[in-house]
């Protein structure tokens, strides 16, 4: 037995949030926890941004709501997949905005978006609803692992609009989906595999509308997640950005396969565990 499998994977992961400089509030929430490792269980971490739609009513409420339901749904465990988790904790979130605005005249109509991304052993699942961003940064390259939820995406897809017609096509941010519009959401869940080394960020509009791709790998590579979070925050209002800005940042340093893993994937990742130790 090679003691693999008593490791756990570790992460280093932080969140933060401004109304920016042109906003008066913010409707935007984030959200950054840790699972202990417990009952045989691998340990979890969760990051997670929510943006209440500015154009509905209390949108910083149907924000703090959804990501309150999510981090109750995180405390309260389970035995599913991080995929099976994120789908039912994102329904659970969207029900919580739901029925609040329901039953409140205050809050009859608000809405949020929701991004938020699982890291469990060797895997990532990420739920989207919306349009805050999730991308992965990986030996020198950037992924984007969601799409947006909105009209514009829906006419590119269609031919409908071309790239040069997009960066001011009036429905680049009208929505198609989000958290609070009905009982029930159609969720859009990504799953992919970490590994040591990876970075990756889930941002609202407010950052990834302002900064490129290659930009924030720069802004974020070489600093600890909370340091990364805060320069990024620290741009955003250099920059005059004209929204709220949020962030999530999580940097993985080790990486442990899941229990039942194929074999040859415990082998790999031990292989680049060993690389990575220092000669001598």
């Amino acid at each position: 037995m090679d003691g693999i499998e008593t490791l756990d994977t570790v992460a280093d992961c932080a969140v933060a949030t401004h109304g920016g400089p042109v906003r008066v509030h913010n409707e935007d929430h984030c959200l950054s926890l840790m699972s202990e490792s417990r009952d045989a269980r691998p340990r979890r971490y969760l990051l997670a941004v929510a943006d209440g739609l500015g154009g509905r009513n209390a949108g910083e409420v149907a924000s703090h709501t959804a990501i309150e339901a999510l981090a109750q749904a995180f405390q309260d465990g389970g035995p599913e997949s991080p995929r099976g988790w994120l789908a039912r904790a994102l329904q659970h979130a969207n029900l919580a905005v739901f029925d609040l605005a329901h039953t409140d005249a205050r809050y009859r109509s608000m809405q949020t978006t929701l991004t938020a991304l699982l890291l469990q052993s060797d895997r990532i699942a990420i739920g989207h609803v919306g349009d805050c961003r999730a991308y992965r940064f990986r030996r020198g390259t950037v992924q984007q692992l969601t799409q947006d939820h909105t009209r514009l995406l829906d006419l590119i897809r269609v031919r409908l609009v071309t790239a040069e017609q997009a960066l001011t096509h009036p429905a680049r941010h009208v929505l198609t989906r989000s958290l609070g519009a009905e009982p029930i959401v159609p969720v859009e869940l990504v799953e992919a595999h970490a590994e040591a080394g990876d970075s990756y960020v889930v941002c609202s509009d407010g950052i990834w509308s302002a900064l490129s791709r290659n930009n924030l790998q720069r802004l974020i590579s070489g600093l600890p997640a909370a340091e990364a979070c805060e320069r990024l925050m620290t741009l955003g209002l250099t920059l005059d950005v004209a929204d709220n800005i949020s962030v999530g940042v999580a940097h993985v340093h080790r990486v442990v396969p899941a229990a039942g893993a194929p074999p040859w994937r415990r082998r790999v990742v031990r292989f680049l565990r060993h690389r990575a130790l220092p000669s001598g």
